[in-house]
C-alpha cells in the first residue's frame, strides 16, 4: 500500500544529504545522496552487509525537489518510522528500516555536525529502542559503583529478559518483534526515576542501574517493571500480542567487582525463567560468583 506524508513545500535537494546507519551490521556508516538514483541492498553499488536485507531492497531518488523512497519488491518490507511503505516522500530525520538495518536521513542544517552527532549516538545508544547500549551501560555502571563506594550509598542492578521472545518473532515476524521491543522500552522508562539507567544489553535483554537502592527497593522496581510489561498489549494484523518478562536483581556488596554483580543478576533472571517466567528473583544474598556469565554475555552480544 502506497503511503505519502502530508504535502509540504518542495525544495531542491542539497545533494549533501546523507543517510546514517544508526542500527545494524553497518552502524555508523554514512551514505551520501546525489543526483543519481541510489539502490540499497546486499548486491547493489552501495551494499549493506546485513543478511536480513534483500539483494535489491529499496531505492532513493530525487523527484521534483524531494527524496522519494521506493521498495523494490523486497518481500520483507521497507519501513519509515515503523510504517510499512511502498513509496514515501522522505523528510529530514526520517528513520528507514530494512531488515535489521535502520538508516536516518539528514538533509538540513549543518549536516557534517549532525552526522558526527549521529555517530556519537550510534556508539552510545541502541538504534532500535534508543535506550543506552551495552557499552554505555557498562560506563554508567562503573561510574555509579564508584560513586556508591565513595559516599557509602546503596546500589543495585536489575537484569530483565522477555520470556519466550523467539516465539513472537517466529509467529509474527521480526518487524513485529522489533516494534514490541520499542514499546516495552518506552513503558519501562515510564516507571523509572530520572537517575536510573536502563539499557538494552543484547537481543531481548535489558539492564537497569539503580543508584541509592538496596535490595528491597530493587525488588519493588523489578516488580513494577514486570507488571508494566505484563499489562502491555500490541495489536497487530495477526492478532494481539502479550508477553511477560522475568527479572533478576542484586545489590552491590563490599567486595563485588562490577562483573560479579552483573553475573549474579544474570543467574537470577535465568532462574526466574527456568521457574516458569513472569517472576522476579533476588540474587543479593547468593554466594560469591565468578564474572563468567556477564563476560560470556558480552561475547554473545558481539557475535
Amino acid at each position: 500500500m502506497s503511503h505519502t506524508p502530508a504535502t509540504h513545500s518542495p525544495k531542491k535537494p542539497s545533494y549533501a544529504a546523507v543517510l546514517v546507519v544508526v542500527h545494524g551490521a553497518d552502524a555508523g556508516r554514512h551514505i551520501t545522496l546525489g543526483n543519481a538514483a541510489l539502490e540499497l541492498g546486499r548486491d547493489t553499488a552501495v551494499a549493506l552487509t546485513d543478511a536480513t536485507v534483500m539483494a535489491r531492497h529499496a531505492e532513493i531518488r530525487s523527484e521534483s525537489g524531494q527524496w522519494v523512497l521506493r521498495d523494490l519488491g523486497s518481500g520483507g518490507g521497507t519501513f519509515v518510522n515503523d510504517l510499512r511503505v511502498e513509496e514515501y516522500v522522505l523528510r529530514d530525520g526520517d528513520r528507514i528500516r530494512m531488515g535489521r538495518q535502520i538508516l536516518k536521513l539528514l538533509e538540513a542544517g549543518d549536516i557534517e555536525r549532525r552526522a558526527a552527532e549521529e555517530l556519537f549516538r550510534v556508539q552510545t545508544l541502541d538504534g532500535l529502542t534508543m535506550l543506552g547500549n551495552r557499552d554505555s551501560f557498562e560506563a554508567a555502571l562503573s561510574r555509579e559503583v564508584s560513586r556508591a563506594r565513595r559516599f557509602g550509598q546503596g546500589l543495585s542492578v536489575v537484569v530483565l529478559d522477555v520470556d519466550a521472545f523467539r516465539k513472537v518473532n517466529s509467529a509474527h515476524g521480526e518487524a513485529v518483534g522489533n516494534l514490541l521491543l520499542q514499546r516495552l522500552s518506552q513503558r519501562m522508562q515510564g516507571v523509572l526515576r530520572r537517575q536510573d539507567v536502563v539499557s538494552r544489553i543484547e537481543g531481548d535483554a535489558f539492564a537497569v542501574v539503580l543508584p541509592g537502592c538496596e535490595a528491597q527497593e530493587a525488588r519493588d522496581v523489578a516488580e513494577r517493571l514486570r507488571r508494566v510489561v505484563a499489562a502491555e498489549q500490541l495489536v497487530t494484523d495477526s492478532g494481539t500480542i502479550r508477553v511477560t518478562m522475568s527479572a533478576g536483581f542484586s545489590r552491590l556488596r563490599t567486595r563485588d567487582s562490577e562483573a560479579e554483580l552483573m553475573a549474579r543478576a544474570f543467574r537470577a533472571v535465568g532462574k526466574a525463567q527456568a521457574s516458569g517466567g513472569d517472576r522476579v528473583e533476588d540474587a543479593s544474598h547468593w554466594v560469591p560468583t565468578s564474572a563468567t556469565e556477564w563476560n560470556e554475555s558480552a561475547s554473545e552480544a558481539d557475535a
